[in-house]
């Protein structure tokens, strides 16, 4: 009999365990709930902006950092061109969004960098290729809006696309070949190789973030 109600109150004492545990758990759980997220997504700087396309051998690839797409000039957008039998191998080109401003002590006083891309060639493992040169020269085009184009056509000197050489002694930012497409706010520099560039400008005037001002030939 003495057995019999000592296993019943071990039966009870397990009950009781598990009951406790479970309301632990399910307090935990909700006081989970009711906390705040975890900030790292926010404070991530810069937010992660990323295409990537198939680099043809034989056809021109052009490439939107923002929409991924040809059909729309989006200010704040970076575009690479590249021309048709550039590439001596398959693969891919990516186009990375980058913090502004990186490296100032490599480039000119008085210049700052609000937008940097680092454009990259990958293997068709999608691993970068290093040393990568292209036979012909790739155009990489940032995106302006209507009345920032006025400013740079006001003065062109103020306004510079710069490749990161890292091959340098030390490395250095420098100013590339420019072309210009009036009809949709777009400066180009011309280079042979994929690097880090930069839309450089004389003083403060980062161009725009936003999709603003589409223009659509």
């Amino acid at each position: 009999m003495e057995d019999s109600k000592t296993n019943g109150r071990s039966i009870w004492m397990v009950i009781l365990i598990i009951l406790v545990v479970g309301l632990a758990a399910t307090v935990a759980f909700l006081v989970g709930l009711g906390r705040p997220q975890s900030s790292t997504r926010e404070l991530a700087f810069p937010a992660l902006v990323q295409s990537t396309t198939e680099l043809s051998l034989e056809n021109a690839v052009l490439i939107s950092m923002k929409t991924g797409q040809t059909t729309e000039f989006v200010p704040g957008d970076v575009m690479v061109f590249i021309p048709a039998g550039s590439a001596q191998v398959e693969g891919t080109i990516s186009i990375i969004n980058r913090e502004a401003n990186m490296f100032p002590e490599a480039g000119e006083q008085g210049w700052t960098r609000p937008q940097i891309v680092n454009v990259e060639f990958q293997d068709k493992n999608g691993q970068p290729v290093a040393g990568t040169r292209f036979i012909k020269h790739l155009e990489i085009c940032f995106g302006f809006k209507g009345e920032e184009w006025q400013k740079l056509i006001a003065s062109r000197t103020d306004f510079q696309i710069q490749v990161y050489n890292e091959e340098s002694s030390p490395p250095k930012w420098e100013s590339l070949p420019l072309s210009e497409y009036p009809e949709r706010f777009q400066l180009c520099g011309l280079t042979d190789h994929p690097s880090l560039f930069a839309l450089a400008i004389k003083g403060e005037l980062p161009p725009t973030e936003t999709a603003t001002d589409v223009y659509k030939p």
